[in-house]
């Protein structure tokens, strides 16, 4: 069950113009952290797992 929180949050990361943004709300450092862990076609996420 996903809560609409990670909803959001995925929203607010796949749909930012802002790369390193994107990169902040998803609480990485750098963009290429960002884009190891998400799986991004387009604005869909097709993976999302944060790493601990």
């Amino acid at each position: 069950m996903t809560l609409l929180k990670d909803i959001e949050e995925n929203k607010s990361v796949t749909e930012c113009e802002d790369k390193h943004q994107a990169s902040k709300t998803a609480g990485y450092k750098s963009f290429k952290t960002t884009m190891d862990n998400y799986n991004m076609l387009g604005n869909k996420v097709v993976s999302f797992t944060k790493k601990v």
